[in-house]
This record gives structure tokens, C-alpha cells and sequence, in this order.
């Protein structure tokens, strides 16, 4: 299915996966791009409109999918604060699978519906999983991203769910991620706390909008794990990142997860298996250093 001449409308367009996906999409696509009072900053594209919505309001996405009347849906929209999760049951399942069900209810089946999912899925005890793997979320944000992953499977059919580790970017637009924090700490000489036993194959979100678009021109269905191509933890990250950006190693402070005071439990051993979509994809899933590189 190619995607240069359809309609998309894509959520969470101010987000920090968002912010990129929207004008990679824009440079062959027309693209509505959907956000809630937080108006994103983009380049002038002849094929992208601002489209404001609140997506927890059934009637005003009904509203926005007749107006953009899309082919394709790619919901980015979540309440990623895995934190803030845990201290706010009913809003995290509200934006987690509120949004979605919405949106499934406005969009007709025969439009391609695309859900970005994450390895909090899972406990953490035997990570990278693959796409076959069994959920047992141990935190909200889990679970209520799970809540989300349940109504897309059950419309079946023309979905994707794309389940992803740990997103970083070169800059936050306000939206915190795995590099920014850690880079300005550096910068300001601070010792950077990160945690030695915590798991994940960390990706660019630049990589995972170009990985996300060539799935959808190839019409994937199903669940596809797209995520960097190296498994590591979180100090070994911070490691590269000082290494690669000629800072000192000893600034990066090994630390067990459970002395960082995170009021939600994180699993372990996350991150997921990439193996399928090395097989399908060309879109290379670039390690942490191949991205750096690129910056």
C-alpha cells in the first residue's frame, strides 16, 4: 500500500514520536496532523494541516475523522509518563485506551488503523521479546497500553501494532526522553545516576518514523516490534552517549533501578526482538552509535 497518495491522519502530533513522524509522513503524504492545545512548530508543508482535537472527546473525533476523512490512522497519542501513570489510574486508561477506542469507533474498517505499543507490556524477566510473546504488565502504563493493544486486535483485520523500547531524540520539544536529560547533564558537568539493570534496544524516534511509514506502504499487519538493533541497559546507553560526545565516563554513576525512588516499577529485562522486522523492513533499525553518527 503505498502512502504517497493517501490521507493520513496521525495523532499525538506535538509528541515527541509525532514530531518527526508528521513531516516525514508530509514529504509524500497528506498528512492531518492532530494535537490538543499544545500546537506543534512545523516547517510549512504544502501536504500537512494542523488539525486541533481532543481525542478523549467521542463527538469532536468523530467530528475530525469526517472532516480528514483518512486512509490511514496512526495513533501516537498516549500518556507516556510511566510515573504519572501509576499516581493517576483513571486518566492514564482514559488517554491509553480511551483515545483508542474512540478513534476505532469513528474510523470505518476498511482504513488502516496503526497503534504504537511499547515493551512495558511485559514483566521483565526474559527480555527482548518477540512479537508472539505473552503480556503480563507490573505498572499502569502497561496495562492500560495493553487496554489499548486489546481493542485493536479485536477489530482484526487492516491493523498494525507497533511495539517499540525506549524512544530518545537529539531534542525534547519539551517531551522528556533517554538522551536529552542525560546530554545536559554532561554538558552542565553533573555525575548522571543511571540504572545497570534496566534493559531495553533503544531507537531514534527518526528511525522509528521511517521504520513505521515503510510498514504501512508495505501493509503489515498484526504486531511488529521495531526498536534499535542493540540490546543493552540503560548505564551502558549513558556510557556510549559520553564516549561518543567526548565526555568523561566517570560522570555516568552505575546504579541498581531501585535506588532511582520511581514511584512505578519498571520491568527489567524489557526491549523486544527485532528479528521480524530486520526480515521485512529496510529501514535500518540504527544502534545508538550508528544515530550519533548521524547528528
Amino acid at each position: 500500500m503505498e502512502i504517497s497518495d493517501k490521507r493520513l491522519l496521525i495523532t499525538g502530533s506535538a509528541g515527541l514520536l509525532g514530531g518527526r513522524l508528521v513531516p516525514l509522513a508530509a514529504m509524500e503524504s497528506n498528512v492531518f496532523a492532530v494535537f490538543h492545545k499544545e500546537e506543534p512548530e512545523y516547517d510549512n508543508y504544502a501536504n500537512m494541516q494542523l488539525v486541533e482535537c481532543d481525542l478523549t472527546d467521542k463527538e469532536w473525533v468523530r467530528d475530525t475523522v469526517e472532516y480528514s476523512k483518512p486512509q490511514v490512522i496512526i495513533n501516537c497519542a498516549a500518556m507516556t509518563d510511566v510515573d504519572g501513570c501509576e499516581s493517576d489510574r483513571t486518566l492514564a486508561r482514559k488517554l491509553n485506551a480511551g483515545i483508542v477506542e474512540n478513534l476505532l469507533e469513528s474510523v470505518a474498517e476498511d482504513k488502516f488503523f496503526v497503534q504504537i505499543s511499547t515493551d512495558y507490556l511485559f514483566d521483565g524477566k526474559s527480555g527482548p521479546y518477540p512479537e508472539t510473546s505473552a503480556p503480563n504488565p507490573i505498572n499502569v502504563y502497561g496495562l492500560t497500553k495493553l487496554e489499548g493493544e486489546a481493542l485493536v486486535r479485536a477489530r482484526g483485520g487492516n491493523s498494525l501494532i507497533v511495539r517499540t523500547s525506549a524512544l530518545y531524540d537529539s531534542i525534547s520539544r519539551g517531551h522528556a526522553n533517554l538522551f536529552d536529560g542525560l546530554y545536559m547533564g554532561l554538558i552542565n558537568g553533573e555525575t548522571v545516576k543511571a540504572a545497570e539493570d534496566l534493559f531495553c534496544n533503544p531507537i531514534s524516534v527518526s528511525t522509528l518514523s521511517e521504520a513505521i511509514l515503510e510498514a504501512v506502504s508495505q501493509g503489515i499487519t498484526g504486531v511488529l516490534n521495531i526498536a534499535g538493533s542493540v540490546y543493552m541497559s540503560r548505564f551502558e546507553f549513558a556510557q556510549v552517549v559520553a564516549e561518543h560526545f567526548g565526555f568523561s565516563t566517570n560522570l555516568i554513576e552505575s546504579v541498581p533501578m531501585e535506588s532511582l525512588g520511581r514511584a512505578a516499577k519498571r520491568p527489567s529485562k524489557a526491549g523486544v526482538d527485532v528479528s521480524k522486522a530486520l526480515g521485512l523492513l529496510r529501514t535500518r533499525l540504527l544502534s545508538p552509535s550508528e544515530t550519533f553518527s548521524l547528528w
